[in-house]
């Protein structure tokens, strides 16, 4: 799974955090989860259809 984010804020991590509890629980270590920050990585937007702004 990739989790595009654009930026670190503190609602980001929250989200990441809950994100990751939430698939721990009911994945039990069956799941990747790459989170792509866009700011940094701009070039790998082209693989989105639609990114909201910020």
């Amino acid at each position: 799974m990739f989790l595009y984010i654009a930026g670190t804020i503190q609602k980001f991590n929250k989200a990441i955090e809950k994100l990751k509890n939430y698939c721990e629980d009911e994945l039990k270590n069956q799941y990747a989860v790459e989170i792509i920050d866009l700011l940094e990585h701009p070039h790998k937007a082209n693989k989105l259809l639609r990114c909201p702004p910020n």
